[in-house]
């Protein structure tokens, strides 16, 4: 318990808002090289990518930490691949 106040602050929130965006990337790239067969996010065609784009925009609405860790992997194909969405 904190001595000075004795009321509850939480504290370091980007540390856990990184931690929670790492997880969600991580499960969101486990489902995409799952579903479309490959090993590396990266090895994915145009066409697929705009799927994964297409399904974190319709996620969004229903939680949009879930929906970033998908735009996560379009963002990383955009670079890797030079070319945006």
């Amino acid at each position: 318990m904190s001595e000075e106040t004795g009321v509850f602050k939480s504290w370091r929130h980007g540390k856990m808002q990184d931690w929670i965006e790492n997880e969600v990337t991580e499960w969101a790239i486990g489902q995409v090289t799952f579903h479309f067969g490959v090993d590396d996010t990266n090895e994915l065609t145009k066409e697929q990518i705009i799927e994964v784009h297409d399904e974190s925009e319709d996620l969004y609405d229903y939680d949009p930490t879930l929906a970033r860790g998908f735009r996560n992997v379009v963002e990383r194909w955009e670079m890797e691949n030079e070319d945006y969405l």
